[in-house]
């Protein structure tokens, strides 16, 4: 459990730089423009916005090091093992060892094997972390965008909209994958767009419910 809430907790911190940066933002136009906000929809774009982007922080986004001792130096580390730095004066890169980048384009391939095979790198409680969090943590993660993306933009409300926008996140995130040397994988693709349908029926289910405007 340990393992996943690491997992939250950076998220949880990317999540709030989010929000603040947007308040700050939306404040400042909203004075300028003299526009009265719609508050529903400035909370809800608020907080996709931040779920957006803790999801990058996972996903895509390194970790930086900064350092002073003997020069400027700049590192980012990512989870991958790629690592992109600056030290006095000169860039440098560098894959750990064994790293390589990997695609897998059949459908279900990555999810099996996570259930019917061990990994002898790692501890049994470990391994069925990574199983917990391919499976489980790659479709609930992505359940708040389904959700949030028709009550902040109106267009979304459609399915074709929103499956369109949700696609382009997730491709993304794993084109990216495939540069900084982590697995580009179809079934993260299903996973992840389950996820955001599954937000996008919630989201199509309260609206049903609640009386009308």
């Amino acid at each position: 459990m340990s393992v996943i809430m690491n997992y939250f907790g950076r998220m949880s911190v990317w999540m709030l730089i989010t929000a603040i940066i947007y308040i700050i933002i939306r404040k400042i136009y909203f004075a300028k423009s003299g526009k009265k906000p719609d508050i529903t929809k400035e909370i809800c774009t608020m907080l996709l916005a931040a779920c957006a982007v803790g999801i990058l922080s996972e996903t895509v986004f390194p970790r930086i090091a900064l350092g002073f001792a003997g020069g400027f130096r700049i590192q980012l580390n990512f989870t991958s093992g790629l690592v992109l730095g600056y030290e006095n004066g000169d860039f440098f890169r560098f894959v750990s060892q064994g790293v390589e980048r990997s695609i897998n384009l059949v459908p279900f391939k990555t999810v099996m094997q996570f259930f019917s095979a061990e990994d002898a790198r790692f501890s049994q409680e470990v391994w069925n972390v990574k199983r917990i969090i391919n499976l489980f943590g790659n479709v609930f993660l992505f359940v708040p965008l389904g959700f949030l993306l028709p009550m902040a933009y109106k267009k979304a409300e459609k399915f074709s909209k929103m499956f369109l926008i949700g696609s382009a996140y997730v491709l993304f995130i794993e084109i990216t994958q495939y540069f900084i040397y982590r697995a580009t994988d179809i079934d993260d693709y299903i996973l992840n767009m389950f996820g955001i349908v599954m937000g996008f029926s919630a989201y199509k289910l309260m609206k049903k419910r609640l009386p009308a405007e």
